[in-house]
């Protein structure tokens, strides 16, 4: 977080709005986390539940994840997927489900007025899966900030880091999601997994990983916009 702030004041050249904007999501974050840490302590079988054989897509960016990551999530009897409204507002005790859909849905209507040409490109919803690097997040270790912003410095250091650690935290986060879920199997994408693979089966040995593909001259372009 401290390295991550430091490149914000340094490297972003954020006007007032963009500080504000990234005020309040590093807040929301780090709200998050004790809203998770709550709920490990009333309930300590959470840190017990399993975490079977989940999917990892990845690939480069633009090349098919989020829609394949959407098309296995459609199976609600074999997978189960993140979904926005859990990943942004993951505990119980920030309401029950429909009030937490109804809060992201309105947080998505000030993105949109913000980025209105992101969603035609990207689907966005509170009731559609949602990539890990939203959940990574928390940790202050994800490529979702150097998308945010020009960060280059933090992009550097992040490549360097130990990964591992972020997806101890990102199993500790999946098993905070639907107790009742529990006999699914986890469906879960971001293009940032390619550069993990050796952390995420440290942390999840039996992950299986889907490799998308299509031709860097067509991802480039597509990426660039």
């Amino acid at each position: 977080m401290a390295f991550l702030l430091e490149s914000i004041e340094r490297e972003a050249r954020l006007n007032a709005l963009g500080r504000f904007v990234f005020h309040q999501h590093a807040i929301q974050l780090l709200r998050n986390r004790l809203y998770l840490q709550r709920d490990s302590q009333i309930d300590r079988r959470i840190s017990r539940r399993k975490i079977t054989k989940p999917v990892f897509i990845t690939g480069l960016p633009r090349t098919g994840t989020t829609l394949l990551h959407s098309l296995l999530a459609q199976d609600e009897e074999l997978f189960t997927a993140p979904l926005t409204w859990e990943v942004i507002y993951p505990s119980p005790a920030q309401g029950d489900s429909c009030s937490r859909i109804e809060r992201t849905e309105r947080d998505l209507k000030w993105f949109d007025r913000l980025v209105p040409a992101f969603r035609p490109i990207h689907p966005v919803s509170a009731e559609l899966p949602q990539e890990c690097v939203a959940i990574m997040s928390h940790c202050f270790m994800s490529q979702e900030f150097d998308t945010m912003v020009d960060l280059p410095e933090y992009e550097l250091w992040l490549e360097e880091q130990d990964q591992r650690p972020v997806y101890a935290f990102h199993k500790q986060f999946l098993q905070h999601l639907r107790p009742g879920s529990s006999g699914h199997r986890f469906v879960l994408k971001a293009p940032a997994h390619l550069h993990s693979l050796e952390a995420i089966l440290a942390v999840y040995p039996d992950a299986q990983i889907v490799h998308t593909y299509r031709d860097p001259l067509q991802v480039l372009p597509s990426l660039a916009t």
